[in-house]
C-alpha cells in the first residue's frame, strides 16, 4: 500500500531513509526531519501531515505515524509505522475553508441582519453589520429561544414562519412592531 501511495514497485524504492526523504517535498523535507529525529532523540512516537513529490510531478499529501523501537542500551534501531494518503481530504477541508471564507464575506457585506434558529426558535447565529441595532447583544440571544426573549404573539409568529420556510423552502416575509426604550419600532422579517 506504501509503494502505490508513493506511486513505487518495492524495486523502484531504496528502503532507506534517503530515499524515502527524496520523495517528500522539498519544501517539507525539514518539517519532517525535524519530526523523525524528535521521535528518535526522545524515543516517541510521532504523528505527521507532510507532500510527496511523485515520479510524475504531481503531489500527494499523506499523514504518517510511527513507533521507535530501541535495543535495550536505550538505542533507536528501528522505527515503523503507517502512512496514509489524505489528500482527498485535505483538499474537502480546503475547499470547505474556501467556501466558509467566502460565505462570511459576502455575510458581513450585507446590510441586513441575519438570525438564524432552528424549529424551536432557539437563535443559533447572528451575521450582520457592527453598527446593526439590535434590541439585544448576541451574547444575550443566541442560545436562547424567541419565546424567552419577546412576547408570546411576536415569538409564535416568528417561530411559524420560520417553520414554514423550513417545510416549504420558500421566503416568507412578515413584519412586526417592538418597543425599544418605550417606543414602537416597525421591523420586517423574510
Amino acid at each position: 500500500e506504501v509503494y502505490r501511495i508513493f506511486g513505487m514497485t518495492d524495486k523502484s524504492f531504496g528502503g532507506t531513509y534517503e530515499s524515502f526523504l527524496a520523495i517528500v517535498h522539498p519544501a517539507d523535507q525539514s518539517l519532517v526531519n525535524d519530526a523523525v529525529d524528535r521521535a528518535l532523540s526522545h524515543n516517541q512516537p510521532y504523528s505527521i501531515e507532510h507532500r510527496i513529490v511523485l515520479a510524475d510531478g504531481s503531489e500527494k499529501i499523506v499523514h504518517e505515524q510511527a513507533e521507535v523501537t530501541v535495543d535495550s542500551a536505550g538505542k533507536a534501531i528501528r522505527m515503523a509505522g503507517t502512512v496514509h494518503d489524505v489528500t482527498a481530504r485535505k483538499t474537502a477541508e480546503e475547499a470547505l475553508t474556501n467556501e466558509q471564507r467566502r460565505v462570511r464575506a459576502l455575510l458581513d457585506a450585507m446590510p441586513d441582519m441575519i438570525f438564524r434558529m432552528d424549529r424551536r426558535g432557539v437563535f443559533l447565529d447572528f451575521s450582520g453589520p457592527k453598527d446593526a441595532p439590535l434590541l439585544f447583544p448576541p451574547e444575550d440571544f443566541l442560545g436562547k429561544s424567541v419565546h424567552a426573549l419577546f412576547p408570546r404573539d411576536h415569538a409564535d409568529a416568528s417561530l411559524a414562519h420560520a417553520c414554514k420556510a423550513i417545510e416549504t423552502g420558500e421566503l416568507q416575509t412578515f413584519e412586526y412592531e417592538l418597543l425599544r426604550d418605550d417606543k414602537p419600532e416597525h421591523f420586517e422579517a423574510r
